[in-house]
């Protein structure tokens, strides 16, 4: 459910990120670029409940890996496209 509702916003930037499956989900174009894992199903749905506390955990926690770019640069990305997931 999660990764069908990222479908829908318009990223300044282009993230992949790999399920706990390690199926890979690609999203928006361009750059910056960034690659993260869930390492979990429980970060997976964590994050869909409640992204603005889960994302933040997860990385403190290990259960959100950065593979590529930066943690500036993935925050970038998503507080970028912030307003188009609210609409």
């Amino acid at each position: 459910m999660l990764f069908s509702i990222l479908k829908k916003i318009k990223f300044k930037g282009k993230i992949d990120i790999v399920d706990f499956q390690d199926n890979i989900h690609s999203y928006g174009s361009g750059n910056p670029y960034v690659k993260i894992r869930f390492a979990n199903r429980s970060i997976q749905s964590k994050v869909f409940k409640n992204p603005s506390l889960y994302i933040g955990e997860g990385y403190m926690n290990k259960e959100i890996l950065i593979e590529r770019g930066s943690l500036e640069e993935f925050l970038s990305i998503i507080t970028s496209s912030y307003n188009d997931f609210l609409s």
